[in-house]
């Protein structure tokens, strides 16, 4: 777990983090407010709302926590409240939050030395390269293992504490269990940065896939000269060692290619060499969706037009209205007219 500690101020005056009742009005109005709107957001949860309890109970001394068990919405408006002086003084979240949305402090608590990173990792590309997402989930080996911080994730977590432009200092704590945490830790963070390696380097399909894609839908590339161009200004081909990986990596981009053109996510003038987006593939990289993830989204989105049918357009409207909205229209006093 993480623990971020907000603004200069939430420091120096522990009542806004301790006792409710030694925060200024307008801070107790700011909590109390962001409450509220975390309580609206509840019945669109389904009920499931374990978390606003809590939250009820911690927010108005300025603690809340940052999970992917919230909603976006919920998620959003805890960050607002951390970036916001004196509403949120201490946020518990996951690494998630620690390493990825950019949310400054003054102070980063890393509670344990030990993380379960490296199997996400490894479930990621496991289900990148078609396994089963549940077969993932339900093995004990990939669930429960567990991996020393890296050097890496250590600076990029550490890092947000003490923002350059935003404070003139920072202070970044991590706990350890025992002496020989401890020394894992010392060397840790003694240890140089990880090199820094592109996966197209290894010619990952999917890697490859989404630059052929992306390089032109954006532009950037409309015949195979200037995709060969592209190419060569990536970090992967100044790392590539030998005429072999070269060759390599460009017969995977050729083979990529033929492939988004079955996707009918682009198209292709033999005759012209040019390379054109299909709308499908322009709304795939407008949406930022792996190529992947957009054609199987696809697939099941016309697997389920082709057994959708409606009566009229009002029927199409309600279909696509969430069932709690439906049910305060009618619950209200105004009433649908044909």
């Amino acid at each position: 777990g993480v623990r971020l500690v907000g603004s200069e101020m939430c420091i120096r005056d522990r009542s806004y983090a301790v006792a409710a009742l030694g925060a200024p009005d307008e801070v107790l109005e700011q909590r109390s407010r962001l409450l509220a709107h975390l309580a609206r957001l509840a019945p669109a949860m389904s009920g499931q709302t374990p978390w606003l309890d809590v939250l009820r109970t911690t927010l108005p001394h300025g603690v809340a926590f940052h999970h992917a068990g919230l909603s976006i919405e919920a998620r959003e408006l805890i960050e607002a409240g951390f970036r916001r002086p004196a509403t949120i003084c201490i946020l518990c979240c996951t690494s998630t939050l620690a390493a990825g949305v950019n949310l400054p402090c003054q102070r980063v608590l890393i509670t344990t030395c030990l993380w379960y990173g490296a199997s996400n990792i490894r479930g990621r590309r496991a289900l990148s390269a078609g396994a089963s997402p549940s077969a993932w989930l339900t093995d004990p080996a990939s669930s429960m293992e567990k991996s020393f911080i890296t050097p890496a994730s250590h600076r990029q977590m550490s890092g947000r504490a003490g923002r350059m432009g935003l404070a003139e200092r920072g202070d970044a704590i991590l706990f350890v269990n025992s002496s020989a945490e401890a020394a894992s830790a010392e060397a840790m963070l003694r240890a140089p940065p990880d090199p820094v390696r592109s996966r197209m380097v290894a010619g990952a399909p999917e890697v490859v896939r989404r630059f052929a894609l992306e390089t032109v839908a954006c532009g950037q590339a409309n015949d195979s000269d200037k995709l060969l161009r592209a190419l060569r200004c990536t970090m992967a081909y100044a790392q590539l060692a030998s005429a072999a990986e070269v060759e390599a990596l460009t017969a995977s981009l050729k083979t990529e290619l033929m492939y988004l053109v079955k996707l009918r996510f682009l198209e292709h003038d033999a005759s012209t060499r040019a390379w054109a987006p299909t709308p499908l593939g322009r709304a795939v990289y407008t949406s930022g969706l792996h190529p992947d993830e957009a054609a199987a989204l696809h697939e099941a989105l016309q697997g389920a037009l082709a057994r959708f049918r409606c009566a009229d357009d009002l029927h199409l409207v309600l279909q696509l209205t969430p069932p709690r909205q439906v049910e305060e229209a009618f619950a209200s006093e105004e009433r649908w007219e044909r």
